[in-house]
């Protein structure tokens, strides 16, 4: 690749992202260019990368795509960058206006703090205690649930405390799991006592702990209601910030914050490593 690529760096609550418009990368692998992009240090670093297509006044589509190349379904912080994409380029109406992805057309809205919500895949397939995990004398129950993309929920005690080593090991265990043929990202929970959650999440294709997964606490959030342990809306902390879900007529809706981090120019080098 010779020519220069203009790009837009965002966070959503901790999950960074490098957002193109479809034009600019037209004639390259979005799987190839997001291995390369993606990789810290080497590049600009990211968990993923967004191609945005114009499509019409009430709609953008979006497509995500793994630091490993891999193409995801869809994602819950990078849809609302992607909506503030759409709006800060004036791709779409701001009032009203969806993301078409791999997982359905997911409903936006622009809040009064000028934050967006996006309407997150309906949960399905939840599965709670589906198995168990032996991670040294402790046994944690594992309940299972799609949001676009497969997820697990492992509650866990002194979420906090716990090294990073230890939840890569038992995410890694989890995400390559026999009953889990497709992969899956690994959620960890605790309830705090102000009933607030803490939530870190190992995903698949990033291979390691993220700053925060919107359909992962969407999961989390179903999971728990499902338990009866929790009613929305329900606030999850995460590395990066803070992640709300609200139900509303059966809709998962996920807020938080999406950032602009920076814009600028790709330079050829950034993908010759």
């Amino acid at each position: 690749m010779q020519k220069h690529l203009p790009f837009v760096k965002m966070s959503g609550a901790g999950n960074d992202f490098i957002v193109f418009t479809a034009d600019d990368v037209e004639d390259l692998d979005h799987g190839w260019l997001a291995e390369r992009l993606c990789t810290r240090a080497m590049s600009v670093g990211a968990d993923g990368i967004i191609v945005v297509t114009p499509d019409t006044d009430e709609s953008v589509r979006i497509k995500f795509f793994n630091p490993d190349g891999s193409l995801a379904e869809m994602c819950g912080n990078g849809s609302r960058c992607a909506a503030r994409f759409a709006v800060d380029n004036r791709l779409v109406n701001p009032a009203a206006f969806s993301l078409k992805t791999d997982s359905g057309s997911l409903p936006v809205q622009r809040q009064e703090n000028g934050d967006f919500r996006v309407v997150m895949p309906a949960p399905r397939r939840m599965y709670l205690d589906y198995l168990t995990h032996q991670d040294g004398s402790q046994e944690l129950t594992v309940d299972a649930v799609i949001v676009g993309v497969p997820h697990c929920v492992v509650q866990i005690e002194g979420l906090d405390d716990l090294p990073d080593g230890r939840l890569i090991r038992i995410g890694r265990t989890l995400r390559y799991h026999e009953d889990f043929p497709d992969g899956v990202n690994v959620n960890f929970v605790e309830q705090r006592d102000d009933g607030t959650l803490r939530q870190r999440t190992y995903e698949r294709g990033v291979e390691n702990l993220t700053k925060a997964c919107g359909t992962g606490a969407t999961a989390i959030a179903s999971v728990l209601m499902k338990r009866g342990e929790l009613d929305p809306p329900i606030e999850l902390h995460v590395d990066g910030g803070t992640l709300t879900i609200a139900v509303e007529n059966s809709e998962y809706w996920l807020s938080g914050d999406a950032r602009v981090i920076y814009t600028g120019v790709i330079n050829p080098e950034a993908l010759q490593w």
